[in-house]
């Protein structure tokens, strides 16, 4: 987090490694295991420049332990840190996976989670943060996500641009304008109080 929140001041490109993408990933992602045994862990996934990449995952459907692999097409969805991952190319141990076949038991395997949705074989994340500032909402949100060696080259939206734009919402608010009138007010008392005595 503490990457994003220093690339997103300015909203310039970043790395981020793939351990402290995976270490995000799995701390946010992963699902807790429910009644019947049913969950996931250990996600890896790995980038090579110019491809897309893998990806590997335990899953546990009925406290059965399932090794899963593959790759991920990875595209943005319009410009607010939504991103799509379509898989392909997966196998459930040696099994490799027809399309349909993955369309089919992906959505039964990966619940939709607090951040992401499954339909058939595209998983629907979430990247964007929200954090509210005086009754105002700042959004962070990935804007572009480029595989590199080992790594990810990321960026924001400028978190600068997004308070500009607070600020000039709460100067022309009428609790600004009330505080300057009280300000002046303060000052226009304290000067006449100097000079009567």
């Amino acid at each position: 987090m503490s990457t994003l929140i220093s690339g997103c001041a300015f909203g310039k490109s970043f790395e981020v490694s793939e351990k402290q993408l995976n270490t995000y990933i799995n701390e946010k992602y992963c699902t807790p295991f429910s009644q019947d045994g049913s969950g996931i862990e250990n996600i890896c996934i790995y980038f090579k420049k110019g491809e897309d990449p893998q990806f590997y995952a335990k899953i546990y459907t009925k406290s059965r332990e399932l090794a899963v692999r593959g790759r991920a097409q990875i595209y943005s969805v319009g410009d607010n840190g939504e991103y799509e991952l379509r898989l392909y190319d997966s196998y459930i141990g040696e099994l490799k996976l027809s399309e349909g076949a993955l369309q089919f038991l992906l959505p039964k395997i990966l619940n939709d989670g607090k951040y992401y949705t499954v339909e058939s074989n595209i998983i629907s994340v979430n990247a964007r943060y929200t954090v509210t500032v005086k009754n105002r909402e700042l959004e962070i949100y990935l804007m572009s996500f480029e595989p590199a060696d080992e790594a990810v080259v990321c960026r924001t939206n400028s978190l600068t641009g997004e308070a500009l734009n607070a600020l000039e919402d709460y100067i022309s608010s009428d609790e600004f304008r009330q505080k300057v009138s009280d300000t002046y007010k303060n000052i226009k008392d304290r000067i006449g109080a100097i000079f009567s005595k």
